[in-house]
């Protein structure tokens, strides 16, 4: 969690000043005038990546003691919009995705019952 940490408060990932990137070249990105650094992409990537093996550990190591103090439910919740959000992005691999796949088809039919039952039928 610290080298998450670290990444984002690195202002040469995540300038924060805006317009005030200083060595900004031709491979840089600009957006609304706040330039953001060559590999930024890759560097969300490996923050999702990180983070998405915090939530990996706590479903295969803690959930029962999550259960036990009845916050499953704000755990799912946030497990999904960050899966979400992830594959709307293309930040996180299918094979990164692979230990958790049963359970985001689980929450996926909870959360679109309509549309998860149409694909199934196809």
């Amino acid at each position: 969690m610290s080298c998450v940490e670290g990444m984002i408060q690195d202002e040469q990932i995540f300038p924060t000043k805006f317009g005030c990137f200083s060595g900004l070249s031709e491979n840089e990105i600009t957006v609304d005038g706040s330039s953001f650094p060559q590999h930024f992409t890759s560097h969300v990537k490996k923050i999702f990546r990180l983070l998405f093996q915090v939530l990996a550990h706590f479903f295969h190591h803690h959930y029962q003691d999550i259960i036990d103090i009845t916050l499953h439910a704000h755990l799912n919740t946030l497990v999904s919009h960050f899966l979400f959000f992830a594959e709307a992005h293309q930040l996180l691999d299918r094979k990164e995705t692979a230990p958790l796949e049963d359970f985001m088809r689980l929450l996926s039919h909870e959360l679109h019952p309509v549309e998860a039952s149409a694909a199934a039928k196809s």
